[in-house]
């Protein structure tokens, strides 16, 4: 798991366009399986917006960015709607896949 999340989740990120400084939006992921790895790819100017209808799940991928000094993930619990309120103007790259109910 650790080389997907420090190596090879970030070269593919990059490889669809996430960049230093950048901002992600992500839906529904559970523990962070695509944040952790957007979080190292846009470093610590980006900022990963990590959504889940469950709280148990963004709690523990708190902890977990916590524990590996990731700053730049913000946690968010969301009924499903896909209108969020998210800082800033554009957010280049949503990461929305497996959300089944």
């Amino acid at each position: 798991m650790k080389t997907w999340e420090e190596q090879d989740g970030v070269a593919f990120l990059r490889d669809i366009g996430v960049r230093q400084g950048g901002k992600v939006l992500e839906f529904g992921w559970r523990v962070g399986h695509y944040s952790i790895p957007a979080a190292f790819a846009v470093g610590r100017r980006g900022m990963v917006y990590a959504l889940d209808k469950d709280s148990e799940p963004l709690d523990q991928l708190t902890e977990k960015a916590k524990a590996l000094g990731l700053p730049n993930i913000k946690t968010m619990r969301t009924p499903g709607q896909v209108d969020v309120a998210v800082e800033s103007d554009t957010i280049p790259t949503i990461l929305f896949a497996n959300t089944g109910q």
